[in-house]
């Protein structure tokens, strides 16, 4: 599964339950929203597979957030 590369954040998934209108509970995931983008970090290019969240953040401000 998918992870946000960035330092800090690592969200990944969630795992819960399908709750049916006879309210049976079966197993599901929920997956994060993992965006691959282009960063520029040091003055280079780089791709990277961050969260909405993440993206967002680095659009506000961008010295908010340190790659690994």
């Amino acid at each position: 599964m998918a992870r946000c590369e960035v330092k800090g954040c690592q969200k990944s998934g969630q795992s819960g339950n399908n709750v049916s209108h006879s309210n049976r509970h079966t197993k599901r995931k929920f997956s994060a929203n993992i965006q691959t983008t282009t960063v520029i970090i040091k003055g280079k290019r780089t791709k990277m597979r961050m969260c909405t969240r993440c993206i967002r953040t680095l659009y506000k401000s961008p010295t908010s957030l340190i790659a690994s």
